[in-house]
């Protein structure tokens, strides 16, 4: 039977059921009727041949059944029937009905909820060009974990690699500030969330906040690591002679550490907090160091957040003095 006479049948036998049904059994018994008179050509007696035929094919109803079972109508015939009969059945019984809506409506939402947040994660492209061309490069251990890496290997990625477009190098920050974004708003301090309701977190086992560490590049290893209980804000200044100074503690201290063992060897307590750029100048043949110390609006702040979250006080007086060193020959 060709596709569009195919369609054709179930399209009428869906408009007009009851002809379309009336059809088939007149073609079915006619079919009967052809049987019935071979097997009687043969010898059989009338009543011997329709028995026959009705053994060799079935009766009218069945042979009627199996072909509405064949047509694609079968499927819609049968789903509009089994939708009449659940809608009779959920009308008869209010309560049944009522936990079958608020199943569906639980199941339906909490699909969409989870589709929502996986999406965007795993289905949806990065906002990038060639977003599948993204990859991570993480620095692996024997037992299965992970070093944190360090800036000499970007270095060796960065002179090495020749089939990668681009690279850069990315390191996770331990605080965790959750909070709601902010609009922006001209000629106001932007900082694109609302600070009073960030939150901060002590990162489990952490027993202290700012460090300074000096890394040897050639093996890309930790040398030595210098501790402060509280943050660190203060740039670094290096000289020549394997000195290092820092400052930038809310101890107010401008500090001298040795580059190569990291021993601190000096230590000064300015009038306020040291987050200036330490420089070093010399003058007929003297070295100076000169840095700025003044504790400053953004450091107050952040100094107070801290002081909530551990439960101190710490008193940082203000302040803008710039401080010059000489160095020993």
């Amino acid at each position: 039977m060709g596709l569009w006479r195919h369609l054709a049948r179930g399209g009428r036998t869906l408009w007009r059921g009851r002809q379309a049904d009336a059809d088939l059994a007149a073609e079915v018994q006619h079919f009967l009727d052809e049987a019935a008179a071979e097997h009687e050509a043969r010898g059989l007696s009338p009543e011997a041949a329709r028995r026959a035929a009705r053994l060799d094919v079935g009766t009218v109803a069945g042979v009627s059944e199996q072909v509405r079972a064949s047509g694609w109508e079968n499927v819609i015939v049968t789903a509009w029937r089994d939708l009449r009969y659940a809608g009779r059945r959920l009308s008869a019984e209010p309560a049944f009905t009522l936990v079958v809506a608020l199943t569906l409506a639980i199941g339906i939402g909490a699909t969409t909820a989870i589709f929502s947040a996986v999406n965007p994660i795993l289905f949806e492209p990065l906002p990038y060009p060639s977003a599948n061309r993204l990859a991570m490069i993480v620095e692996g251990r024997a037992d299965g974990g992970r070093n944190g890496g360090t800036f000499a290997v970007y270095q060796e990625f960065l002179g090495r690699a020749r089939t990668l477009d681009g690279i850069a190098v990315a390191r996770a920050w331990q605080p965790t500030l959750v909070g709601q974004a902010e609009p922006y708003t001209a000629g106001k301090l932007f900082l694109g969330v609302d600070r009073p309701k960030t939150t901060m977190s002590w990162r489990q086992g952490a027993t202290h906040i700012g460090e300074l560490q000096a890394w040897d590049m050639k093996t890309g290893q930790r040398v030595w690591t210098h501790k402060f209980p509280y943050q660190n804000w203060g740039p670094i200044l290096t000289t020549g002679g394997g000195l290092v100074f820092l400052g930038g503690t809310n101890d107010r201290n401008f500090r001298a550490f040795d580059a190569k063992t990291g021993k601190q060897l000096w230590e000064f307590r300015t009038n306020s907090g040291v987050t200036g750029v330490p420089s070093s100048f010399a003058v007929d043949g003297v070295q100076y160091v000169a840095v700025q110390s003044g504790w400053g609006v953004d450091a107050q702040r952040m100094q107070a957040r801290l002081d909530t979250f551990l439960g101190t006080k710490t008193e940082v007086p203000q302040g803008g003095v710039v401080w010059v060193f000489a160095l020993r020959d």
